[in-house]
């Protein structure tokens, strides 16, 4: 049990976004998306810090006005559309590092993109980081397809994806997997410096339900979230 690992939450929010444009501030059930992140974040028991890491001053600007820290500039070579994560993370750890001297046993990712995600998740997650032996988690969902009825199309024909014998031909007896839903990573710093990857060979998961783990990337996915939003809350008042 690791219940005294300290650990870096960590917001990335860059200003371009192709499939929406200004994503992270697009407006969602009359607040900008970042916000329901920013809420989950601040919310949160587990995170020992929040740091949002944008190239964007007015993201930066919103993110202050939240609550949320902003002390660095991410860099332009770290904000283009196909920039991968890793990077983006090592350079906040990096940066705290650099200038204040402070160091993290551990990062969580928590992206703008997971707005049904709540603190709870976020706490629930981390709750089960601390107490495992593993090197990192990532929150998950069971998906709607599973990859036994998926194909890849050739030049003549189409195959399984995932060839499998006759008899998982019933979806019943199909092996049970997940989906990466991107609401919730975290691991270790030196693993995350050391090793560049988000998914070390001991990687635990934290299985979330699906209305929770929807992911935001078109103008489509932003009018689902509010629709969902509208079903939890008349859920909850229900309740």
């Amino acid at each position: 049990m690791r219940r005294e690992m300290s650990i870096l939450g960590v917001i990335p929010a860059r200003g371009g976004s192709k499939g929406i444009p200004r994503k992270n501030l697009a407006d969602l059930c009359g607040r900008p998306l970042i916000q329901y992140t920013f809420e989950a974040a601040l919310g949160s028991r587990e995170l020992d810090r929040v740091v949002l890491s944008t190239d964007d001053e007015e993201i930066a600007a919103f993110g202050r006005r939240c609550g949320v820290e902003a002390p660095f500039v991410r860099p332009g070579e770290l904000a283009g559309d196909r920039t991968p994560m890793v990077p983006v993370l090592q350079h906040a750890v990096q940066w705290l590092r650099r200038e204040e001297g402070r160091t993290y046993d551990a990062v969580a990712l928590l992206q703008p993109t997971s707005p049904l995600r709540r603190a709870s998740d976020v706490d629930d997650a981390l709750r089960a980081f601390r107490e495992g032996d593993m090197d990192a988690i990532i929150g998950v969902c069971e998906p709607r397809e599973h990859p036994y009825e998926m194909v890849i199309v050739g030049e003549k024909e189409a195959k399984f994806l995932i060839p499998h014998p006759p008899e998982k031909g019933l979806r019943q007896a199909f092996p049970t997997c997940y989906f990466v839903n991107g609401a919730v990573y975290a691991l270790l710093t030196p693993v995350l410096l050391g090793q560049g990857t988000l998914f070390p060979e001991r990687t635990g998961i934290y299985i979330m339900d699906w209305l929770s783990s929807w992911e935001v990337d078109t103008p489509l996915d932003l009018k689902i979230a509010a629709s969902l939003m509208s079903l939890r809350q008349s859920e909850g008042e229900a309740g």
